[in-house]
Formats: C-alpha cells, structure tokens, sequence
C-alpha cells in the first residue's frame, strides 16, 4: 500500500498527516532541540522528516509486533516435543510421601 506523509512544523510540534484512500493524521510536540534533531537526521538520510519519521514510526512497530508474536511461539526440538505430548495421556506419578500423606489423611478423627 502507498502512503503519502505530510508533516508541517509549528514550533516544538511535528504534525504528520498520511494519506491512502482515507486520511489520518499523528500530531505530537517534541522540543525544539529533537525537532531540530529530527530535522538534521533526516536530511542526513537524504528523506523528508515526514518520510523519516514514517518509516522509523512503521519500523519499530513492526519489531514491536514481530517480538511480541515471536514470544508467543515456543520453539523445542521435535522429539521433546513428541515426548511432551505423549506424556499429555499418561497420569502422573505420585510421589510415596504423598500417597502416604493421602492415606493418612482419612485416619485422622477430626473434633
């Protein structure tokens, strides 16, 4: 999809207006200091700040995204993995001192 970014400069604002077939705008005030610095990084990159502050606003959501779906996967070699699923329909073991403890419990006379 093509976008096209309009960003004007108010003092201490940077307004950013992006157009597909519908329009949106993203305004937020920055210092004079990181205008200035944004300005300068973007000529450095030979890109208009619109542009510039675009596709870094669109690149780091897309790692921020991409990360979090990456944390949702959990990646274990396949025979662990078939282990595991095994294990799903087998019971559990349970350990003597807790059999015992089970057994026990119903010989205890409650007041």
């Amino acid at each position: 999809m093509s976008m096209y970014v309009h960003c004007g400069y108010n003092t201490g604002t940077i307004s950013c207006m992006a157009t597909t077939t519908a329009s949106s705008e993203i305004t937020f005030r920055v210092s004079l200091e990181d205008k200035e610095l944004i300005k300068l990084a973007a000529e450095i990159a030979n890109s208009s700040v619109s542009d510039y502050i675009r596709s870094l606003a669109v690149q780091r959501a897309m790692e921020l995204v991409s990360h979090l779906r990456l944390r949702e996967v959990t990646v274990i070699p396949a025979a662990q993995f078939n282990a595991l699923m095994a294990s799903i329909d087998e019971p559990d073991e349970i350990a003597p001192h807790m059999r015992s403890a089970y057994d026990n419990l119903w010989k205890l006379e409650l007041d």
